[in-house]
């Protein structure tokens, strides 16, 4: 063990300077990579949809609010059967002229 401890000291302060043509080398591989990054042009804007899409909150939260919007205009329109015997059981109210959407302050003071 003692000889490979020898040998890497020997080889740590014994270390021969890099030959000119690797260096030349280097230095060719540096100037071509440097015109490739002068190349490259600067990433393109965003665009309105990208700009549309961060202001709601990201893509998640768009599609969420309009898959909530789209299920809220079929069920508007569409009316299915048991919709009214599920808002009678939620509410109370037989119909939707019985609802009671927006109650007065009056409601709140009451006891029941």
């Amino acid at each position: 063990m003692n000889d490979l401890d020898d040998l890497f000291a020997q080889a740590r302060q014994s270390s021969p300077p890099p030959s000119a043509e690797l260096a030349a080398r280097v230095m060719a591989d540096a100037e071509v990579t440097q015109a490739r990054m002068r190349q490259r042009s600067a990433p393109a804007r965003p665009g309105l949809l990208a700009f549309v899409v961060q202001i709601f909150g990201g893509a998640g939260a768009l599609t969420g609010g309009l898959t909530a919007g789209v299920v809220g205009l079929a069920l508007g329109y569409l009316q299915p059967d048991s919709l009214p015997s599920l808002s009678y059981l939620l509410l109370g109210a037989s119909s939707v002229e019985e609802m009671d959407l927006m109650p007065g302050i009056d409601t709140l003071f009451l006891e029941e």
